[in-house]
């Protein structure tokens, strides 16, 4: 399922592997985060709390027993102090 979405698609799945939700990333969101796991945590469609990097690439464990992937491929632009990187 993960490998036909798009580089800008998430999908959500429960503990027992079953969809739970699909939402898009913005092109923005893309830039301001360093990491899928940094993203999981702080978008309220993800909702994913302690998020844990888990295989396959790209997915996250979270604290609430959801699943959280993604192809996507973040490149923060600056550092978490607005730093220019």
């Amino acid at each position: 399922m993960l490998a036909n979405a798009g580089n800008d698609t998430v999908l959500a799945f429960d503990f027992d592997g079953n969809k739970a939700g699909q939402f898009r990333i913005s092109g923005e969101a893309l830039r301001n985060y360093g990491s899928f796991a940094e993203y999981a945590q702080s978008d309220p469609n993800a909702k994913c709390e302690s998020p844990k990097e888990t295989p396959p690439p790209g997915c996250v464990a979270c604290k609430n027993g959801k699943i959280v992937c993604s192809g996507a491929k973040f490149a923060r632009l600056t550092s978490p102090r607005g730093e220019i990187q």
